[in-house]
């Protein structure tokens, strides 16, 4: 892996050896111009090599000869396996398709909820959104960092907000499980609920089953919704909520 400059904009473009001072370069203050400042030290230490990898899988794919019909559609074999992980469970009673992630209307009452639009003094209550959403929101809001701007150091967790919204409708469960359960886990313990605990540990445990399902895939290379379900799991489990 090659090593990344470390030096300033200015001398990075121009191919030269940079001093890297601060808050200026040496060269910079000689050819009588604004330093443009250098690289974060994030992006020096994580280095985005997803690209490589797709084009490492696609290489030996192509070198690997087809033995059989069944090699002749690989996407097909290596999918996430989430998606059936989820089927299956969704229709192991029979005419019941609804999420399980989703609250029973017993277990959603009693939970107090602020109001979502606060401009509005009286919501009706056809207007306010389902609690699973409103907990998904809340956890979105207390966890998810955005970056002040382009130049400034990445977030965390930015690119959640859309991820979620994309399990939605490419059925990758597991990472949908594992953030209504944090959020679940989180609004336990600010509703002191066992309820919610025990729900939230429901969707841990099927998100950790539809994960093991997605990476047991052979051949398969770990894409985004599975490492961020990983972050997802990793939260619920160091954040302080009730156990029940």
């Amino acid at each position: 892996m090659a090593r990344l400059s470390r030096g300033c904009l200015r001398c990075r473009q121009r191919r030269v050896r940079c001093d890297e001072g601060r808050p200026s370069c040496r060269r910079c203050i000689n050819r009588n111009e604004v330093c443009e400042g250098y690289r974060d030290e994030a992006s020096i230490i994580f280095r985005h090599e997803t690209d490589k990898v797709i084009e490492h899988v696609r290489a030996s794919q192509a070198l690997s000869p087809p033995s059989s019909k069944a090699s002749s559609q690989p996407s097909a074999r290596k999918r996430s396996r989430s998606v059936d992980a989820a089927s299956r469970q969704s229709s192991s009673v029979p005419g019941q398709n609804a999420d399980p992630s989703t609250l029973a209307p017993g277990e959603a009452t009693g939970i107090k909820l602020k109001n979502p639009r606060p401009w509005l003094k009286a919501l009706p209550s056809e207007m306010m959104p389902p609690v699973e959403e409103q907990a998904v929101g809340n956890f979105m809001e207390k966890y998810v960092i955005y970056p002040c701007n382009q130049t400034s150091s990445p977030g965390f967790l930015e690119h959640l907000p859309c991820m979620f919204q994309e399990v939605n409708v490419n059925g990758r469960y597991a990472l949908r499980w594992a953030v209504r359960g944090a959020a679940y886990a989180d609004l336990s313990k600010d509703q002191d609920s066992d309820i919610l605990a025990s729900k939230a540990l429901q969707c841990y445990g099927m998100a950790l089953s539809a994960l093991g399902d997605s990476l047991a895939t052979p051949g398969k290379v770990p894409d985004d919704y599975d490492l961020m379900t990983v972050v997802v799991l990793d939260i619920f489990e160091v954040a302080p909520h009730n156990r029940s």
